[in-house]
């Protein structure tokens, strides 16, 4: 990454890397379809912290485990239903854990023409909220930059 003139990295986290100036995701990895986002401090509007996960999982999920419940207590009517209520409830089980695993957080940063989303992991929730922290003091020491700046044009 090339530095503008005057241009400090405040904070750098793997592929975010946050100067006093602006804003920048860099790709996951080299490949053609690469995309670099990056936004200027004066124009970053809203920064949050969002969970994702699919929701749908863990529905389907429920229903098999209910479905495995049913075969279950239905086994013993019905020869064959045991090794059905098995298949389901441990296609449930298998559907929650992936519900669980695939559930993540998202560094959201977003300008009028721009968002840049950052994927967190659990463990690195903490490190989210610094990174808020060091975007918040950068994108206040650049509007106090500016200040001066007019103040000394205006003097």
């Amino acid at each position: 990454m090339t530095l503008l003139s005057g241009e400090q990295i405040c904070f750098e986290d793997g592929r975010l890397v946050v100067t006093n100036y602006r804003v920048r995701l860099r790709p996951e990895d080299r490949g053609e379809n690469r995309e670099i986002k990056s936004a200027m401090l004066e124009h970053v509007t809203s920064l949050s912290i969002r969970s994702s996960s699919y929701p749908v999982l863990i529905v389907v999920a429920v229903l098999m485990i209910g479905v495995g419940l049913i075969s279950l207590g239905l086994a013993n009517r019905f020869s064959g239903l045991g090794g059905a209520a098995f298949i389901s409830i441990s296609l449930g089980a298998v559907l929650l854990l992936l519900f669980f695993l695939t559930e993540h957080k998202l560094l959201w940063i977003a300008s009028p023409t721009l968002s840049i989303e950052h994927k967190i992991t659990k463990a690195k929730l903490k490190d989210a909220e610094t990174v808020l922290d060091h975007i918040e003091n950068a994108i206040n020491n650049r509007y106090l930059m500016k200040l001066s700046q007019q103040a000394f044009r205006a003097s």
